[in-house]
């Protein structure tokens, strides 16, 4: 069973990467939504400090 965990964990933190990624890449596409730019911000501080409580990094 801690083996399925751990699995899951590591699976859950690689979609959360990819999640941050797509995120750059519309930041780096669209600079002129500032509002938008805002959240994916935001969006992107909150995924990052999921993987920094899970101690990833």
């Amino acid at each position: 069973m801690t083996i399925q965990k751990g699995e899951n964990k590591m699976k859950n933190n690689r979609e959360i990467l990819e999640q941050i990624k797509l995120i750059n890449d519309i930041l780096q596409f669209d600079k002129n939504n500032a509002t938008e730019i805002s959240r994916l911000e935001r969006l992107k501080i909150a995924l990052i400090s999921v993987l920094d409580d899970r101690q990833v990094f």
